[in-house]
């Protein structure tokens, strides 16, 4: 019976060694397989913008007038106390959406004159073939730059430079598909 009394001291000891020995070298296996890569570079974005047409002076006076009574209210709502602030409240809510409505007719006409592409110019043939041939070059694309990876050909400098005469027939494509399909690109 002593013996084993003896031991019970030592496996807690020994059990909290390993604990503390697993803690200390976790952030070591964490950072084991941790190298710094470079992250991919993208020569440029395409976004799909609406090319609208410029504000009216009524359209300018109705934003600035809700931006105003907004900053006024919260002037206001710095010095009022907050039983007066209830009914105060309601009463600046009504007559900001009395400024929304006067927003929404001021601006509502030039948002109208924006066209987006009819469905006769998604389905000519000049936008049909246009995105068949941005599909098929992205689906070639892809199957080059894996046939890179498995070969090990990918990321040296002759692959980059590669890459990015890829990327300019790609965005030159898109370009096209977007011309004739009756999208805006910027």
């Amino acid at each position: 019976m002593n013996s084993i009394r003896k031991l019970v001291p030592v496996g807690i000891a020994s059990t909290a060694a390993a604990a503390v020995v697993a803690f200390a070298l976790a952030p070591a296996t964490v950072f084991a397989e941790w190298s710094p890569r470079p992250l991919p570079r993208h020569a440029g974005v395409e976004t799909f913008q609406v090319a609208a047409p410029a504000p009216s002076a009524d359209c300018i006076a109705a934003k600035q007038a809700i931006v105003s009574a907004r900053a006024a209210d919260r002037s206001e709502d710095m010095d009022e106390s907050a039983a007066a602030d209830a009914t105060e409240d309601q009463t600046e809510r009504t007559a900001l959406k009395a400024l929304w409505t006067k927003l929404i007719s001021a601006c509502a006409p030039q948002l109208a004159a924006i066209t987006k592409p009819t469905s006769a110019q998604l389905t000519s043939s000049a936008c049909v073939t246009a995105k068949t041939n941005l599909k098929n070059a992205i689906a070639a694309e892809r199957a080059h730059e894996m046939s890179e990876a498995n070969s090990g050909t990918e990321r040296t400098s002759a692959d980059w430079q590669e890459d990015q005469a890829e990327f300019a027939t790609i965005k030159s494509l898109f370009t096209t598909a977007a011309a004739a399909c009756g999208f805006t690109t910027r």
